[in-house]
């Protein structure tokens, strides 16, 4: 029988070469966003898809402020409207300045504003978004 060769410590290099990863582009930040949101916003009122929102839309859509004080007149998505984001994607993006718009592959637009280093969904719905595919 012929005894392999086991590598010593001393003979498997140690060095770690640091890994970059690249940069998503801001098109590809907000098309991240955008997938990952809809997927949390079809499945119903969760907490979770407010990560994605900016604190005055979340209030919008749970049609409750901060501290469970309920929004009068609030009239909370429709589930047919949220159902037509199961399995919706980002199919365009449009950024001026600290401003986005994402068009959706149901149809849907969405508007997000950018603060330099994370965007959020700001508005939805409505005219959400127009302006900039216009």
């Amino acid at each position: 029988m012929v005894a392999e060769a086991v590598p010593t410590v001393s003979s498997v290099s140690t060095k770690q070469e640091a890994v970059t990863v690249p940069r998503l582009t801001p098109e590809q930040e907000i098309e991240r966003i955008g997938n990952t949101w809809a997927t949390l916003f079809a499945a119903g009122p969760l907490p979770r898809a407010c990560r994605y929102e900016t604190q005055p839309l979340c209030e919008r859509i749970a049609c409750q402020r901060v501290g469970g004080f309920e929004i009068r007149n609030c009239t909370p998505p429709t589930s047919a409207f949220r159902n037509s984001f199961f399995g919706a994607t980002v199919q365009d993006v449009e950024i001026r300045g600290h401003r986005a718009a994402a068009r959706f592959s149901n149809g849907e637009m969405v508007e997000l504003f950018g603060d330099g280093g994370k965007w959020s969904i700001h508005r939805l719905g409505g005219n959400a978004g127009r302006r900039f595919f216009e």
